[in-house]
């Protein structure tokens, strides 16, 4: 991110930027001088030019201010409708302002983006299938593995694993908590929950028939050579809550019986590209077209 910044400050054109990395998603939010042929050096400099043109897009004016709304309203996230991209999207900000990437201008549009979302979340139905990452992953799991029975453990206590722990807990299902550096306090910890160290993974994790990893690595905690420390026989229940993925996808070929989900997979079981879906985001693009005033103060606020 830094090493990206510091490239970014030194494109003529470019007076303010944001950069967001996000669960599946990289984007470079910037305001530029409309005369500035810039596209090229900015898709090199994120790595976008390795990429084929329908792998990224490039939005501008009303529509860039549209994708912004319907960015932190979640519906354009892996599990539609879910609130982690709105902590997400002032992390970014607050980041990029303290590298002096972005000031007033990112501000500002960032501001009216997250004031229309809050229009559009109030008209999300009660039809459309809601909630965040960890909701979908224990739905999965829970009909994947109904039996109550079934030994779990779950890797990871940032936001997503706590999620998940407490979720599991309310479905009344047991669980091992493993944590690496930061111990969950006492009362954080559910009823049938229980507290591992990292330590106790080559022995404990072999117990599991499912195992959730929700942790924030750099790369896969789960690999060829830590796969010894899985459960060596029958149906095993791989789901990879993590971006960057933390679980190698070798570890699936490793033996027969096991099943490895990841975010995509997690998607495409929850079935969020619906017909509800699909008029949702028209419904959100119609309420961000009645903010047009909005938009226009913006831009005559950064042309002055």
């Amino acid at each position: 991110m830094e090493e990206a910044g510091r490239l970014l400050m030194h494109v003529w054109g470019i007076h303010e930027f944001m950069l967001l990395n996000t669960c599946n998603r990289i984007e470079i939010m910037a305001v530029k001088a409309a005369s500035a042929g810039t596209d090229a050096l900015v898709l090199k400099i994120l790595g976008f030019d390795q990429l084929p043109p329908d792998r990224y897009y490039v939005r501008r004016g009303v529509a860039a201010f549209e994708h912004a709304a319907l960015l932190a309203a979640g519906l354009l996230s892996q599990m539609p409708g879910e609130n982690h991209i709105v902590a997400q999207l002032k992390e970014a900000l607050a980041f990029s302002t303290a590298q002096s990437w972005a000031g007033g201008m990112i501000s500002e549009w960032i501001a009216a983006a997250l004031h229309i979302s809050k229009e559009i979340r109030a008209q999300i139905p009660a039809g459309l299938s809601q909630g965040e990452i960890e909701d979908a992953g224990v739905r999965y799991v829970c009909q994947k593995r109904p039996d109550p029975g079934t030994p779990i453990a779950v890797l990871g206590t940032g936001i997503v694993g706590q999620g998940v722990v407490r979720l599991l807990a309310l479905q009344g299902r047991r669980c091992q908590w493993f944590f690496h550096q930061n111990e969950p306090a006492a009362d954080a910890v559910p009823e049938g929950v229980t507290l591992a160290p990292w330590s106790g993974l080559a022995s404990d994790l072999k117990q599991a028939s499912v195992v959730i990893v929700a942790t924030a690595a750099e790369t896969p905690v789960l690999n060829a050579a830590t796969a010894g420390q899985l459960k060596p026989l029958g149906e095993l229940l791989l789901l990879d809550l993590s971006t960057p993925r933390n679980i190698d996808p070798a570890v699936a070929a490793i033996r027969p019986g096991i099943e490895l989900a990841d975010l995509d997979v997690l998607k495409s079981w929850d079935k969020q590209a619906s017909p509800a879906l699909a008029s949702l985001l028209h419904s959100g693009a119609s309420m961000v077209g009645e903010h047009k005033d909005m938009y226009s103060a913006i831009m005559r606020s950064f042309q002055g």
